[in-house]
């Protein structure tokens, strides 16, 4: 399959509109060796989505560029809460 129009949308997203219309929406944690959903990454993922349901795509697919798909939540960001 041949992917057209790549498109950086955030530091941790990107997407490409391939020749039948789908859309690929990659996760790729930059620095990282697995994704995780951070704060960042999830405000990137929002405004992605926005970005991609503009092109009005045929279909999405979401995939990640590493060999997980996602480990889950960023537990690092976790002690940084303040109660």
């Amino acid at each position: 399959m041949e992917r057209v129009d790549p498109q950086v949308l955030a530091k941790h997203w990107r997407w490409e509109k391939d020749r039948e219309g789908l859309v690929w929406l990659t996760f790729d944690k930059q620095g990282e060796s697995a994704n995780t959903f951070s704060r960042q990454a999830l405000e990137e993922l929002r405004s992605s989505l926005r970005a991609v349901a503009a092109v009005n795509p045929r279909g999405m697919i979401i995939c990640s560029a590493k060999d997980g798909f996602i480990a889950g939540a960023d537990v690092e960001e976790f002690t940084r809460f303040k109660s």
